[in-house]
């Protein structure tokens, strides 16, 4: 197989329109707001709370990545709401503006494992504490870019809208739960335990160590031997491929594994680092 070939292959899973991410996303919603629901009207529902909170803010980051790239609209002009719209409802879970998140993912993909121009580089952690450190940033980095980034006009407004709607809502949140301090550090902490999980397994292992910048050496696939590669599959997300999404940004993330078998001896050929136990 060529690169043409590959191309071709690629090409073959990209554009249609995808209902299963958007189901994704709203199986995230019901279940976020179920468990802030239940959390706010009772304290004795903070550790299920925390669970599914955990769950759901690991979870929904997939459409909120798929919306960021087109992914869940494809080609079709007439899905580009429900893209955007998917995308937004997603980083009001995790609690970051869609509108400068799309924006600063994409630099990623420009300039992944750049030293100097990867935002995503805070993720290069080789250390616990430095570890520590990037989980500290994930959020507020997304803020500072939205803030004072490169943003255009109509964006900003954009940007300015979901923030205010993040916060709000979890002011809002807080004023009508019954132990308001108990419904903000359960919140807290599944969000912390989720996202702690997210960018492990979506920023962190996946471009370790952060120093490859050639297009088929920046990123890791994960595989294991047998039906456990299934499990591991589904509860990553699909990312143990998530080298065939940077060099091919546009197949949604439900086809990883089957054009990585598809194309897998010219990914081999090719140099994409593969790591199978």
């Amino acid at each position: 197989m060529n690169t043409q070939d590959a191309q071709k292959i690629a090409l073959s899973n990209m554009g249609d329109k995808a209902p299963q991410t958007v189901l994704l996303g709203l199986v995230c919603l019901v279940g976020y707001l179920s468990a802030t629901y239940m959390i706010t009207v009772s304290a004795g529902y903070a550790v299920w709370g925390i669970a599914v909170v955990a769950l759901c803010t690991y979870a929904c980051y997939t459409p909120l990545h798929e919306a960021s790239h087109g992914n869940i609209a494809g080609r079709h002009r007439s899905w580009l709401s429900i893209n955007h719209l998917t995308g937004a409802l997603m980083g009001w879970i995790i609690g970051i503006p869609y509108t400068s998140h799309r924006r600063l993912h994409l630099k990623h993909h420009q300039h992944t494992n750049n030293a100097d121009k990867d935002p995503d580089i805070i993720f290069a952690a080789h250390t616990p504490m430095q570890g520590l450190k990037a989980l500290v940033k994930t959020i507020p980095v997304q803020y500072h870019y939205g803030f004072f980034g490169d943003l255009g006009s109509k964006e900003r407004f954009g940007f300015l809208l979901e923030t205010l709607i993040i916060i709000g809502s979890r002011l809002y949140i807080l004023a009508v739960a019954a132990d308001p301090l108990v419904t903000g550090v359960s919140l807290l902490v599944g969000h912390t335990i989720g996202t702690a999980v997210l960018i492990t397994l979506f920023a962190w292992i996946v471009h370790h160590p952060h120093t490859a910048q050639e297009r088929m050496l920046t990123t890791v696939v994960f595989e294991t031997r047998g039906a456990t590669n299934t499990l591991m599959t589904w509860l990553w997300g699909f990312q143990n491929y998530h080298a065939i999404h940077h060099l091919y940004p546009k197949i949604p993330f439900y086809h990883y594994r089957r054009v990585h078998s598809e194309m897998r001896d010219y990914l081999t050929h090719s140099g994409v680092p593969h790591v199978r136990f």
